[in-house]
């Protein structure tokens, strides 16, 4: 499914596709690997860190203590059926959420949008529930993919595109590994 953007966000876009087509929705959040093949191909190995260190907590600060824990020398748990001759390529992070359309609303609905993000977001009606792929790579590049339930297409975002805490963090802990890894 080639989109004219890099392998990296190509291969993310794919990894959405398929959650769309097996409907996969409501998982946890994850951090992965970013992996390639001696043959170029890229895939992912998901990080094995207990379920509960995502739950309840800001994404960018579990990102930043995982970057901390790697610089203070507690290296990324890499999964037991990881390849050998693949190398690390980047990073990916999984989350779930919800984006609200503020196109359209009245200055009365906007008022009242202070009582809908008291953690109502999901019952307002212009809610939808949407996946996203971040990731960033050895060579700086930062990618994203993301999917809304109910579509079966990822919108795709590369370079400066891709801004936030996640690529930031994501960026930190890479940076992490790269430093001890010397």
């Amino acid at each position: 499914m080639p989109t004219g953007m890099s392998d990296v966000t190509d291969t993310l876009a794919a990894l959405l596709a398929v959650d769309a087509a097996f409907d996969l929705w409501d998982m946890p959040q994850s951090l992965a690997l970013l992996t390639r093949s001696p043959s170029g191909e890229l895939g992912t190995l998901t990080v094995p860190f207990p379920p509960d260190l995502w739950a309840g907590q800001d994404t960018a600060l579990v990102l930043d203590v995982i970057a901390a824990a790697v610089v203070q020398g507690s290296p990324l748990p890499i999964p037991d059926d990881a390849p050998e001759d693949h190398t690390v390529d980047g990073l990916v992070l999984y989350t779930e959420g919800w984006q609200l359309s503020l196109a359209g609303l009245t200055s009365d609905e906007l008022d009242s949008l202070d009582e809908w993000a008291a953690g109502r977001f999901p019952d307002h009606p212009r809610a939808k529930e949407v996946k996203t792929f971040t990731a960033v790579d050895i060579r700086g590049g930062r990618h994203a993919a993301t999917l809304t339930r109910g579509h079966g297409t990822a919108t795709t975002f590369e370079g400066v595109d891709v801004t936030g805490k996640a690529a930031d963090g994501l960026t930190a802990i890479l940076a992490a590994v790269a430093i001890t890894a010397n």
